[in-house]
């Protein structure tokens, strides 16, 4: 619950940065799936079809403009949004199915990027990212500017679990 209702550092820019790039992430207990969408805009959702809940990806990263569920095939693109269900005439759906995104994926309630390191967080109130990074941002910058052409991360990661 600590991680799910404050900022957690999710990825670098580097490491989704093609267009169509994806890569899973958490959040505390959340499975988060961040995309780059055919516009170059990034969007962080739960990985978590909008219907019952199955997981998306179930890759660690890869590279795709759209995403079906593996139980009643509904398939999103990767800005999250529901592009289109199985025999929608003879599902039974309401009138007013899927209207004004109603059945979208669910976005992470705050995404940030800070000097290409992106920040989500659960809690649409969390505080502001700056504030939470507080003076650990002037090392963040000491990092980025030692070098014109930026940063990219390396291939290849380290994950702790604690089991308390």
């Amino acid at each position: 619950h600590i991680f799910e209702g404050n900022w957690v550092y999710l990825a670098h820019e580097s490491q989704v940065a093609g267009i169509n790039d994806y890569l899973t992430t958490q959040i505390g207990r959340q499975s988060i799936v961040i995309a780059r969408n055919r516009d170059g805009q990034l969007n962080a959702f739960i990985n978590a079809c909008s219907h019952r809940g199955a997981m998306l990806c179930r890759h660690k990263s890869g590279n795709r403009s759209s995403y079906t569920c593996p139980f009643h095939g509904w398939t999103f693109n990767n800005s999250g949004k529901l592009l289109k269900v199985k025999d929608p005439a003879e599902a039974g759906y309401p009138q007013g199915f899927n209207c004004e995104g109603s059945h979208d994926l669910t976005r992470v309630a705050r995404f940030e990027s800070y000097r290409g390191f992106l920040f989500g967080s659960l809690n649409p109130d969390v505080r502001p990212l700056a504030e939470h990074l507080g003076e650990s941002a002037k090392i963040i910058d000491m990092i980025v500017d030692q070098s014109p052409e930026g940063l990219e991360v390396l291939r290849g990661s380290s994950s702790y679990v604690y089991e308390g």
